[in-house]
């Protein structure tokens, strides 16, 4: 599924941040699975301070991601972006919602932590 894979490529590039800890999406996606999907039980279930969530939407050539980063313990919204690009462009949306997550987190990234999540992988954008 293309939503999967574009959640996991995210989950990729984030995991490049060593400040981040991140769960792998096996994890998430069990964790969905077993119970309401609950910020706060999802935290819990995970132990994790952040969830990213979105959603995926691709028609006509054009692909649109609405993402949102949450506190787990509240469900407060820490960030919230919606970009549109053509599918060729998937892997800079990619790296795009990686970044703003990554910084809202963080704060302000170093010039190594962005050089790792602007890295374009070794992938043929088509193929997604």
């Amino acid at each position: 599924m293309l939503a999967e894979g574009v959640a996991d490529e995210i989950t990729t590039n984030l995991a490049r941040v060593a400040r981040l800890r991140v769960t792998s999406p096996a994890s998430v996606r069990y964790a969905l699975t077993t119970g309401a999907r609950d910020p706060r039980r999802l935290g819990t279930a995970m132990g994790a301070r952040w969830l990213v969530d979105g959603q995926f939407v691709a028609a006509g050539g054009i692909v649109r991601v609405n993402a949102q980063l949450l506190e787990a313990a509240n469900g407060r919204m820490r960030w919230s972006g919606s970009l549109q690009r053509t599918g060729a462009d998937l892997l800079g949306l990619i790296r795009f919602i990686a970044d703003s997550v990554a910084t809202a987190i963080v704060g302000e990234l170093a010039p190594g932590e962005r050089a790792q999540l602007a890295a374009l992988p070794p992938v043929n954008a088509a193929a997604y």
